[in-house]
Order: C-alpha cells, then sequence, then structure tokens
C-alpha cells in the first residue's frame, strides 16, 4: 500500500473511532484508538485477511480459521512469534466480529461470542505478558470496540439496507444490529414495518 493511501486510511479510521467513542460515551487511550486506527488500516489490504494457510494436513486460501490460528499460538516455540500469533489473532478476532459481524454470526450466536473469547483472551494474554496497557484494554474491552468497528457501517446504513437491518433485529433481537439502528436514530418496535 502505497504511503500516502495508508496516512490517509489511517487518519479517517481515527476519525470515525473518535466520533464513535464520543457518540457512544466510551472513554478509550489515545494508544488505544491509534492501535485500531492502524489495524483497520492494515486489513485494507487483502493480503491480511486472504491468505494462505496450513494446519497439519490441511491447506486452504482465504481466511484462515480462527481455530487454527489459535492452535497456532498454542504450539508457538519461541516468546517474539507466540507474541504475533497472540496478536494476530486478536486482531482477526476483533475485526471479523467488528467489522464482518454479520459473516460470524451467520454461523450463530455462540461463534460471536467464541470470537469475542478468543480475541479477548489473546490480547489480555499479550498485554500481561508484555505489560503492555494497550493490549490490556482491547482485551477488557473487547466487546465495546467491536461496536465501535461495527460504526464504520453507519454511513452506508440508508433506504433498503437500514430496513433489512431492522428485519434481521426483529429475527435475532441481536444487540448490535439494535446499536447500529439507533445510532442512526431508528425507533426500535417489535411491529414489522411495511
Amino acid at each position: 500500500m502505497e504511503p500516502i493511501v495508508e496516512k490517509i486510511l489511517d487518519d479517517n479510521f481515527r476519525e470515525i473511532i473518535d466520533q464513535s467513542a464520543k457518540r457512544r460515551f466510551k472513554d478509550i487511550s489515545l494508544a488505544t484508538k491509534d492501535y485500531l486506527a492502524k489495524m483497520l488500516t492494515s486489513f485494507a489490504s487483502p493480503e491480511k485477511l486472504f491468505k494462505e494457510y496450513h494446519f497439519g494436513a490441511v491447506s486452504g486460501y482465504g481466511l484462515e480459521p480462527i481455530t487454527f490460528q489459535l492452535a497456532n499460538c498454542l504450539e508457538s516455540e519461541s516468546t517474539s512469534i507466540h507474541a504475533s500469533r497472540l496478536r494476530n489473532l486478536g486482531d482477526h478476532c476483533l475485526f471479523l466480529t467488528g467489522y464482518l459481524y454479520d459473516f460470524v454470526r451467520k454461523r450463530g450466536k455462540s461463534q460471536v461470542d467464541f470470537h469475542y473469547q478468543v480475541g479477548s483472551s489473546a490480547y489480555l494474554q499479550l498485554g500481561q505478558s508484555l505489560e503492555n496497557n494497550t493490549f490490556t484494554e482491547l482485551g477488557d474491552r473487547f466487546v465495546n470496540l467491536s461496536t465501535l468497528i461495527g460504526d464504520l457501517h453507519l454511513p452506508q446504513l440508508e433506504g433498503k439496507k437500514l430496513f433489512d437491518l431492522y428485519e434481521q433485529w426483529l429475527i435475532t433481537k441481536d444487540e448490535r444490529y439494535a446499536s447500529l439502528l439507533l445510532a442512526k436514530n431508528f425507533t426500535l418496535t417489535d411491529k414489522k414495518i411495511i
């Protein structure tokens, strides 16, 4: 990625995170906001998310399953490789539950909870081993930060997309969908809109 494009993306993500945090009254450290902006910028490169992976006899291309990433963390031989894998695992879980929430949610709410747990634990372990407050905050506030990342969808939620989201909320009563609807000043009612 070109440095100028990276800078523009980073600044844009930082502004969105700031606005979302203010709207949601979430006090987040500057270091964590910076980390989130850089993480989101890195995921703008397709090779960060879609790549070749190998686990035992299984090989593939695309999103590396979180269970494979978790197993690789457990098998890390050196401290630096273990830390790098934990960070990658936390980042993937946060990005997936933040920006690609529907992708994870389609496999069931238990998959969302699994990603929350794994990602949060990865960051907390990393924060403890590196004595790094940013990773500790990422782990402690994982679900809230995931919701902030989900707010990247707000500008696109207009017209039919907004009503489709409302239909999803009616079916699932999912808090993430309610959060997005409320951020768009949508009144939640159990009545179907015709």
